[in-house]
């Protein structure tokens, strides 16, 4: 949560931006952009509001329509970066002496500053809510007490109305004495309440203009549009650009409806229309019902509908083409940008190969997968070829967990601060519930028995800076450290996707990564599981635990045969259970039936 509340902040501030953005677009273009086009505008706003709720990134756009079109089985359990608890036991791998240890990040809860954010804004809509509540109310009330209209002069005019219109539907009017402003509501079952003190003041011509307007909502679905305004304001309440921008889009709604209404009408008329709103000024006033979309305004809107009205000039084809176009080349612009907005998506990067990355033949390995969500790469040294099974999850990145040390001892060779002839560290004499971590380590019983102090104290001596320089020049998935050494790469900031593993282990054996071949050569036996007369296997696993429960399993390596060399990478992911000796035992009997 704590992470999901900073981004969403984040996310705000953006969503500022987003509104200058819509403002500074609309002064740009406001020649070129009819009064409709620039209320419609603001729609983008609407929909930007419910982009930090989604998990939208520009890498990972095309896992939206994935997931649209064949949805995911499940979600990926996400783990943190706080303290280290031991849990589970010893795991014996059936093929060789290499055992995977399991380590538990903890769920941490969030900070006080966070859960104090939480309760504000979480007071903020309970005060949203009840007024709203109170309106509803009110509403409701006036619905109860209102009468089906009975004047038939009115009757006859809102018929005429509807058929230059060429409205279908049957749309009740309703007469009250409780209103100041006509006002149009519901979604579903549309209704216009007029009050009683315009019925008995207006003259035909006036009451004409009136329906005409209230029908120019009907037809443009502002009750519904109204619905989403004030449900966006009940969420971000807090955020004054917001308030903002979903003010002027009630003003544009207005300037909108009164220039589908004026298009409707003989230029001569336009004064005529502007004096009825001149006229009732003093006698309609805002709306105050947020689902309600009405003619009414405060003094300042009433100003700005006067002076549109006076300047309006029906467009010409030409003129409507040119602002359609703009319209559709800033409407590009500003979804392009949406992603940013998304707080879910900040965080949670996709590796996006190069436009002439590997091209992949897809497998169908769901058999092997059982009841865990998972990936498996394979790439075949003598083809040149790629094989991937579900290639959504393959770049997803997530934890390489204990996969990660490959790279520490790589990194700690090449900066000397172990040698291929001397790579043992002493135990400090902390007590650790492995009796095989309990004593001193080399890189090859680090690596069998996966010791995670070994490679904590190993990074430490290589130093910081030249781990993530390292890091930097590999390209070493989202290359993020900012956990620290010790627990970056334990469910927590540094992440890498199965597909970026598998290139890594191709450059790696290729000579193309910064690492001199003796010490390739040093890690590569210290990954050795197995050899006999059909070749040898190289391989490392990893578990990712949060909060006792085994979450994230890994078996990455590569194959040497007389028949050539295999470069793999499989990863599963669940709700419990999902370790690198399960990761492994699949990857086993996929590679062996292939």
């Amino acid at each position: 949560m704590q992470d999901f509340v900073v981004l969403f902040l984040i996310s705000n501030l953006f969503l500022a931006a987003f509104v200058g953005l819509i403002l500074a677009v609309k002064r740009i273009f406001r020649r070129q952009l009819s009064c409709r086009m620039q209320y419609h505008m603001w729609f983008f706003l609407l929909a930007a509001l419910a982009v930090p709720f989604l998990p939208l990134s520009p890498n990972n756009l095309y896992r939206l329509f994935f997931r649209l079109v064949s949805p995911a089985a499940g979600s990926l359990p996400q783990g943190t970066k706080a303290g280290i608890a031991f849990t589970g036991e010893a795991r014996t791998e059936t093929v060789s002496a290499f055992h995977d240890f399991t380590v538990s990040v903890s769920g941490h809860a969030p900070s006080a500053l966070v859960i104090c954010l939480v309760l504000i804004w979480l007071i903020g809509l309970m005060v949203m809510l009840v007024l709203l509540l109170r309106s509803r109310i009110y509403l409701y009330r006036l619905e109860r007490s209102a009468l089906l209209l009975q004047n038939p002069e009115i009757k006859r005019l809102f018929q005429d109305c509807l058929g230059k219109l060429k409205v279908r539907r049957r749309i009740a009017v309703y007469s009250t004495p409780y209103l100041k402003s006509p006002v149009t509501l519901g979604i579903f079952r549309p209704r216009i309440y007029l009050p009683l003190h315009l019925i008995s003041d207006c003259s035909a011509k006036d009451m004409r203009y009136i329906l005409l307007h209230e029908l120019q909502h009907y037809r443009h679905g502002d009750a519904l549009i109204g619905c989403l305004m004030s449900i966006a304001g009940l969420i971000y309440w807090f955020n004054p650009a917001v308030r903002q921008g979903l003010r002027k889009m009630r003003d544009d709604r207005e300037l909108a409806c009164d220039s589908s209404v004026l298009e409707l009408l003989d230029e001569s008329e336009y004064p005529c229309y502007g004096n009825t709103l001149l006229q009732f000024a003093e006698k309609i006033s805002h709306c105050s019902f947020p689902f309600a979309s009405g003619m009414g305004g405060d003094f300042r809107q009433i100003k700005k509908r006067i002076v549109n009205i006076a300047s309006f000039r029906p467009a010409a084809r030409s003129q409507k083409l040119k602002g359609r176009l703009a319209y559709l080349v800033i409407a590009a612009a500003l979804i392009g940008a949406a992603p940013v907005l998304s707080a879910n998506a900040v965080g949670e990067e996709d590796y996006a190969p190069a436009e002439k990355g590997p091209e992949f033949t897809s497998l169908d390995l769901s058999a092997y997968f059982g009841g865990y969500d998972g990936s498996f790469v394979l790439y075949d040294t003598k083809a040149d070829s790629w094989k991937i099974y579900n290639q959504e999850l393959a770049v997803k990145r997530i934890s390489p967990d204990s996969t990660y040390k490959i790279y520490s001892a790589l990194m700690g060779l090449e900066a000397g601060s172990i040698s291929d002839g001397n790579s043992e560290l002493t135990w400090d004499g902390t007590e650790y519930p492995f009796a095989e971590w309990n004593q001193n380590q080399n890189l090859a019983t680090a690596m069998q028995n996966s010791v995670n102090w070994y490679f904590h104290y190993l990074d430490k001596r290589t130093g910081k800076d030249t781990v993530q320089s390292y890091l930097s020049q590999i390209r070493y998935g989202n290359e993020d450290t900012s956990a620290g050494l010790e627990s970056c790469w334990l469910e927590s900031s540094l992440k890498i996707s199965p597909l970026e593993q598998a290139e890594l282990l191709k450059k790696l054996l290729a000579g193309e990564l910064p690492f001199r071949r003796q010490h390739i050569q040093t890690v590569q036996d210290a990954l050795l599981v197995r050899s006999d007369d059909s070749g040898r296997l190289y391989g490392k696993t990893g578990t990712g635990a949060v909060d006792g429960m085994e979450v994230n399993g890994w078996f990455v390596g590569f194959t040497e045969s007389a028949q050539g060399s295999y470069v793999f990478a499989l990863n599963i992911q669940g709700n419990s259970n999902a370790t690198g000796t399960h990761a492994k035992e699949i990857a086993l009997r996929i590679l062996q039936d292939m």
